[in-house]
């Protein structure tokens, strides 16, 4: 990591935070709690897990802030799915390092901009996907599949859609 915020800012210890321009409401908390906190749980939370597209009506969040990662990929419902003793090490492993991965991004003090989705939480994805690969119940193919098809359509026309309707937006 250091060699990359050489090659980009070209010193060892620039991160480019000093370069991010946040709105007001990202500034002050920015100045009051700082990069990372506790208190940035609730807002990303609500963000990058449970957010609903659409919902800007009722939570008057601008659309471009995100929505719940199950959402986005709807293939990880399957993840609730039962679980019993086999690779019982393995799945416990792989929870730890999902929730390794999340936390810090749910404490970060915002949740990007500009972006669909839940771009921050996608370093977990892949060991999301392990433990519904290891699900003990024999993974029914149909919904796997029709979950992981339904996932690529959105990932891949929801982008478009997004960048059509910001577009159209006054900043």
């Amino acid at each position: 990591m250091l060699w990359y915020n050489h090659l980009r800012f070209d010193q060892w210890f620039v991160n480019g935070l000093r370069y991010h321009n946040p709105d007001d409401r990202v500034a002050q908390d920015f100045k009051n709690y700082g990069y990372f906190s506790a208190r940035y749980l609730p807002r990303n939370i609500y963000y990058l897990l449970l957010r609903v597209p659409g919902f800007e009506r009722w939570d008057h969040q601008p659309s471009w802030m995100g929505f719940s990662l199950f959402i986005q990929c709807p293939v990880l419902f399957l993840i609730f799915g039962k679980s019993e003793s086999r690779c019982s090490d393995l799945r416990t492993a792989l929870w730890i390092a999902t929730g390794l991965v999340s936390v810090p991004i749910l404490m970060l003090m915002t949740t990007g901009f500009g972006q669909f989705g839940a771009r921050y939480l996608f370093d977990g994805v892949p060991f999301l996907m392990l433990l519904i690969l290891l699900r003990e119940d024999a993974l029914p193919r149909a919904p796997f599949v029709i979950l992981g098809v339904l996932s690529m359509v959105i990932n891949i026309l929801g982008p478009a859609i997004l960048l059509e309707h910001i577009r159209f937006l006054s900043f």
